[in-house]
């Protein structure tokens, strides 16, 4: 079951706590042959040539649009307790 919490802040802080725990930089790797992994994953990227876009057409993007139905969007209903 998950932790309750009393307010927003409250879960806000511990959200922040758990992200700053995980990003904490590593100064003693543990396992070194998955830092060489990530090391030789890394630089194939850096060092392969970047591809070119694929750019979308004007008449591509009527085509996508001409099929779809556009209405108003209804307006939301706000219920006021005790008033």
């Amino acid at each position: 079951m998950p932790p309750k919490y009393e307010s927003d802040s409250e879960k806000s802080g511990a959200i922040a706590d758990n992200l700053e725990a995980q990003f904490q930089p590593v100064t003693d790797p543990s396992v070194p042959a998955v830092i060489e992994t990530v090391d030789v994953a890394l630089r194939s990227y850096f060092l392969s040539p970047a591809s070119e876009p694929q750019l979308t057409t004007p008449d591509e993007v009527q085509e996508a649009t001409r099929g779809l139905k556009f209405s108003k969007a209804r307006a939301r209903t706000v219920y006021r307790i005790g008033h």
